[in-house]
């Protein structure tokens, strides 16, 4: 599943918001020390800062709002849940942190509070995803790539136990999100 499957699902916009370009993915990578999977880069050049179902929304390292911003997200949930976990122990957390070895980085997150991660195991372009409901301590692991994720979420070949099970009736699948 590629970034050219979930394109024929949801046609991506004619002016995508804060997509980027290939030296700007450069400087990214660079500036986090985060190589970050070529289906994620695809995906933001392609569509850009935007929700799904208006209930999902992937973060963009472009965007110049801190709540959208992946760089941003990335700090501030992660030194969010090592609070958490120093707290309240490791019992609730059944994968390590990035940068630690198969840690959990944020790509992510919903409407309801849930977060979405890359399961950073090997290669970047083989991480796959974590779906966690931090009110409920609940995590869903599946066996795919981001855009791969995403367009079985939409063929409803995937369907996680929590996410609304109506979120994607909705008659726009993908909204930009404009600049402010």
């Amino acid at each position: 599943m590629t970034l050219e499957s979930l394109s024929k699902l949801i046609t991506p916009p004619i002016s995508p918001v804060d997509s980027g370009t290939s030296n700007d993915w450069e400087e990214i990578e660079k500036l986090s020390g985060i190589n970050l999977p070529d289906d994620y880069k695809q995906f933001i050049t392609t569509f850009g800062t935007g929700q799904f179902g208006n209930f999902l929304l992937p973060f963009n390292p472009f965007s110049s709002n801190q709540h959208l911003n992946l760089l941003k997200q990335v700090e501030m949930r992660l030194d969010s849940m090592r609070k958490m976990i120093e707290i309240y122990g490791t019992d609730d957390y059944p994968y390590p942190l990035y940068p630690d070895a198969d840690g959990l980085l944020p790509w992510g997150s919903t409407d309801n509070g849930d977060q979405l991660f890359w399961l950073t195991t090997g290669n970047p372009n083989n991480w796959s995803v974590v779906v966690h409901a931090p009110r409920d301590g609940v995590f869903e692991h599946y066996a795919e790539s981001m855009t791969s994720f995403l367009e079985k979420l939409i063929r409803r070949d995937v369907v996680s136990q929590i996410f609304p099970k109506d979120f994607l009736e909705n008659d726009i699948l993908f909204l930009s999100i404009e600049k402010k």
